[in-house]
C-alpha cells in the first residue's frame, strides 16, 4: 500500500530536488527540463524564503505560498523558506529556474506583473520540450495525440460567423463519459483505478471531481462514469484548462483522498489564475503559461504522492470548445499511456449550456431613471447579490471605511464581497474563516449591517448568513470583518433552507426572515445570544401570508419593518406587510401595496429623494416585470406610485438595491 510522504520525507525530497543530484524519477525528470517552465515553483520557494524572514509578500506570492501551506501546513512552508535559503539549494536553483527567480534578493518580491513580462519567455523555452504539445482541434480528432503528453493546448479557428459559433453568454461543460483499459499494467492481478480531475475557466470558474473506484479491471474493460462527472462546468470566456490523473485504487484512507481533493482545488485556482491580462498578446503565450501551471502543479504533487498511473494538463481555447462541441456530438478522447502501469483512453464530452455565472451589473438612479447597466469585469457572481449600506459612526476612530457593500458566490461556491468608493467597485475579497480556508457556501449568502445597541454612535456589525458547502445541515451567521473578509464572532445558527437569508436590524435587534414551503407562512427568528436560544435564535411570531416558497425581501422603513414576498395563490402577486412590534407579535397587512406585478421577488431598499424640493423619505421596491427593471415608490405605505421603467433583457436570476450616497444603486446578474 502505498502512502503520502512525511514531512521529513518532502524536506528530503525538496533538499535532493535543489542539489541538483541525478534522479530518475518522473518529478525529477521534469524539474530539470526547462528553467523558464519552472519560474513559478521558483517563485514559490523564493515566496517561502521571504516569509520566512518576516518578509511582505505580493498578492501572487500569497497565492503560491498559500497552495503548500494549505497542503502542508505552516510548518513545513516555514521549512521550504529555509531549504531555499540554504547554500547548497542557493547553487543548486540557478540551474533549475530562470535568472530573474533564481538571482532575485530575498528583499524584492515576485508579482502578477513579472510573470506577464517573462511570459514570452516560457513560451520560446517551451515550444521545442517534447512533452508539450500544442494542436488544432482538427488534428486532435485525427488521434496525433500518443498519451505520453504531459502538457496539450488544444486550438481552433475563430468560430465566429460560422456553423460552429456559440452565445458568449453560454458555459461550458465538460464531463466524463467512459473509459477504456487499453493495456492493463503489469502487476498481477486485476487492476483498480479511480480518476481524480480539476478544472477551471479564465473566468475564475473552478471544479475538481474524484470518481469512485473501479475494479476487476482488464484489457478491453469498459466502464461508464456517471451523468454528473463534471470535469469543468462554468463560465469560460477565453479558455478552459484542467488536469486530470489516472490512479493505482490502493485503498488508501479517507485522509489521503481528502489531500487529492484539496491539492485539486489548488490546481484549479492555479489554472484559473493563469487567466492574467498580458493584453493583445495573451494567445501567443498560452502555451507557456499553461506549461508554467502544469510544472507548479507536477511539483507539488511530487510532494504529497507520485505515484498515479498517468497524469497530463490540457488547455483548450473556446473557440476549440466550440467546434469539438458541434462534431461527433461533442465527444473527443484521451489517451493516458503509463507504460508498464497501464494505458486508457478517456471518452469526453463537450457542450454549452445556460450560464450559471457572469459578471455583475451595476446601474444607479437619478432624476427618475435607471441608467444604463455597466458590467463589473472584476465581479464574477453565480448568484443574486446581497447589499448593504455600512454607515460608521462620524466621531467614532475606525480603519473600515463607510460604503455600500455586496457580497456574493463566484462560480466555485467561495464567498466575496466587494465595496463601491461612490466611484467603482472594489477588487473582491475572498471571505475566509479562522484557519483561513476559503468559505464556501452551498446556498445564496445574505448580508446585514448590525448595530447591537440602538444608537448611531456604535459602529455596525457586518453579519453574514450562509451554509456550510461541506456540511450543509445548518445555515450559520457570523460577523465579517470588512477589511479582511475573515469571519469572527458566531451569531448562531438555524436548520439549512436553500432561500437566501434575509435579515434586518432594527433597535438592537437583529431579525431574520423565511418563507415556510409547506403553508406559506412568514417565519420569523429573532438572535437571542442568552441560554433560552441554545443555537442562538429563537422563534418569533409568524404571519401567516400566504407566502411563494421564495426568498422575502425586509427593509425598516419609518420606525417599521416591511415585509415583500411572492403570493403563494398568485406568484404575479406581491404581498406586503408590516410591524412596529419590537418581538414582531402584531403586522399589518399593507394591501395597498400588495397590487405589483412581481416576475420576481421585489428588492426594496428605503431612500431619501430630492433633498432640498421634497425631503420626505420613501420607500422604493424594484423589480423585473414587463421585460426590465420597474421601480415603484411609496410615502408613509399609503398608495404607490411608477417611478421608473427600464428595459432590459438580461437579467438571469436576481437583482439587489441599496440606497448610498444620495441615491438608489442596483446590481444584478
Amino acid at each position: 500500500m502505498s502512502t503520502t510522504l512525511t514531512s521529513a520525507e518532502r524536506a528530503a525530497l525538496l533538499r535532493e530536488q535543489l542539489s541538483g543530484a541525478r534522479s530518475e524519477t518522473r518529478s525529477a525528470r521534469r524539474l530539470r527540463q526547462s528553467p523558464a517552465v519552472n519560474v513559478l515553483i521558483g517563485a514559490t520557494l523564493h515566496a517561502a524564503a521571504r516569509r520566512e524572514r518576516g518578509l511582505e509578500l505580493t498578492e501572487l506570492e500569497e497565492l503560491l505560498a498559500g497552495k503548500v501551506e494549505s497542503l502542508f501546513g505552516p510548518q513545513m512552508l516555514a521549512e521550504f523558506g529555509r531549504i531555499y535559503q540554504e547554500p547548497a539549494s542557493r547553487s543548486g536553483a540557478a540551474s533549475l529556474f530562470p535568472a530573474l527567480i533564481a538571482d532575485r534578493p530575498w528583499e524584492e518580491g515576485f508579482g502578477a506583473e513579472d510573470l506577464c513580462a517573462f511570459a514570452p519567455e516560457i513560451q520560446k523555452e517551451v515550444e521545442g520540450l517534447p512533452g508539450v504539445r500544442q494542436v488544432a482541434v482538427e488534428d486532435l480528432e485525427r488521434g496525433v495525440l500518443t498519451g505520453e503528453e504531459d502538457v496539450v493546448v488544444v486550438t481552433g479557428a475563430p468560430t465566429k460567423g460560422t456553423e460552429f459559433e456559440v452565445d458568449d453568454i453560454h458555459e461550458v461543460r465538460l464531463k466524463f463519459v467512459k473509459f477504456r483499459c487499453d493495456r492493463r499494467s503489469t502487476e498481477l492481478g486485476k487492476d483498480e483505478i479511480y480518476w481524480a480531475s480539476a478544472g477551471a475557466g479564465d473566468s475564475k470558474a473552478q471544479i475538481v471531481m474524484l470518481t469512485p473506484e473501479f475494479d476487476e479491471i482488464v484489457t478491453g474493460s469498459e466502464r461508464d462514469f456517471a451523468s454528473h462527472a463534471f470535469w469543468f462546468k462554468g463560465a469560460a470566456e477565453g479558455f478552459m484548462a484542467g488536469h486530470i490523473q489516472v490512479w493505482e485504487a490502493d485503498h488508501s484512507p479517507s485522509s489521503h483522498y481528502a489531500k487529492v481533493r484539496q491539492g485539486l482545488a489548488d490546481i484549479a485556482q492555479t489554472f484559473a489564475y493563469s487567466a492574467l491580462e498580458s493584453g493583445p498578446t495573451w494567445d501567443a503565450v498560452f502555451l507557456g503559461m499553461v506549461a508554467a501551471a502544469a510544472g507548479l502543479v507536477n511539483w507539488i504533487l511530487s510532494l504529497n504522492k507520485d505515484d498515479f498511473i498517468k497524469e497530463s494538463t490540457f488547455a483548450y481555447t473556446r473557440d476549440a470548445l466550440a467546434r469539438m462541441a458541434g462534431t461527433n456530438g461533442g465527444r473527443s478522447q484521451l489517451v493516458f499511456d503509463g507504460g508498464g502501469q497501464g494505458k486508457h483512453t478517456l471518452t469526453i464530452e463537450v457542450s454549452f449550456g445556460p450560464v450559471i455565472a457572469s459578471n455583475l451589473r451595476h446601474s444607479l438612479y437619478y432624476n427618475g431613471k435607471w441608467s444604463t447597466p455597466v458590467h463589473v469585469p472584476q465581479l464574477m457572481s453565480a448568484t443574486v447579490p446581497s447589499m448593504v449600506t455600512l454607515t460608521q459612526p462620524a466621531m467614532h476612530e475606525t480603519r473600515t471605511p463607510s460604503g455600500l457593500y455586496a457580497f456574493f458566490k463566484d462560480a466555485g461556491d467561495v464567498v466575496q464581497f466587494t465595496r463601491y468608493d461612490g466611484e467603482a467597485w472594489t477588487a473582491p475579497i475572498t471571505v475566509r474563516d479562522s484557519d483561513n480556508r476559503e468559505v464556501r457556501s452551498k446556498y445564496d449568502v445574505g448580508v446585514v449591517a448590525h448595530r447591537q445597541f440602538d444608537s448611531a454612535e456604535i459602529p455596525p456589525t457586518l453579519i453574514l448568513g450562509w451554509t456550510d458547502h461541506s456540511s450543509s445541515t445548518a445555515t450559520r451567521f457570523d460577523a465579517v470583518n470588512p477589511e479582511t473578509g475573515r469571519l469572527g464572532t458566531s451569531y448562531g445558527r438555524v436548520s439549512s433552507f436553500s432561500q437566501q437569508p434575509s435579515m434586518v436590524s432594527h433597535k438592537g435587534n437583529l431579525y431574520l426572515f423565511r418563507s415556510m414551503y409547506d403553508w406559506g407562512e412568514l417565519v420569523v427568528s429573532v438572535y437571542d445570544p442568552g441560554p433560552a436560544a441554545p443555537n442562538g435564535w429563537a422563534p418569533g411570531r409568524n404571519h401567516p401570508m400566504q407566502l411563494a416558497p421564495d426568498t422575502p425581501r425586509v427593509i425598516v422603513y419609518q420606525d417599521r419593518i416591511w415585509v415583500f414576498a411572492k403570493d403563494r395563490q398568485n406568484p404575479s402577486r406581491c404581498r406586503v406587510a408590516s410591524s412596529s412590534d419590537l418581538y414582531l407579535h402584531q403586522w399589518r397587512d399593507e394591501p395597498t401595496l400588495s397590487v405589483v406585478q412581481a416576475e420576481r421577488v421585489p428588492a426594496v431598499a428605503a431612500a431619501h429623494f430630492g433633498a432640498y424640493e421634497d425631503s420626505e423619505e420613501r420607500l422604493a421596491f424594484t423589480n423585473y416585470a414587463q421585460g426590465g427593471f420597474v421601480t415603484w415608490m411609496t410615502r408613509n405605505g399609503e398608495g404607490m406610485t411608477l417611478a421608473a421603467l427600464r428595459k432590459e433583457d438580461s437579467v438571469r436570476r436576481g437583482m439587489a438595491t441599496a440606497f448610498h450616497l444620495g441615491t438608489l444603486h442596483l446590481l444584478f446578474w
